[in-house]
């Protein structure tokens, strides 16, 4: 994938991470052809963003996440 900076606010912060992070038109096409030239590079880059998805975008461990931060302020309170 390849998103401007703006698109991909929130979900990625460094390009090539889990996705290739362009501005301005020429880079834009640039990755977009790396990728497409690329098949190897591209596929890492979406088992990386898989794997994001799972361990932090998942609604199930996200769910879990909160009710600890819950559970520690629980605790913070009491003591």
């Amino acid at each position: 994938m390849v998103s401007t900076r703006l698109g991909a606010e929130g979900l990625a912060s460094e390009d090539g991470d889990i996705c290739a992070l362009a501005d301005d038109p020429g880079k834009f096409a640039r990755d977009v052809l790396k990728l497409l030239e690329e098949p190897q590079t591209a596929a890492a880059m979406a088992q990386r963003a898989r794997a994001d998805v799972v361990e932090k975008r998942d609604m199930h461990a996200m769910t879990e996440r909160l009710v600890e931060c819950y559970r520690a302020e629980v605790r913070r309170m009491r003591s």
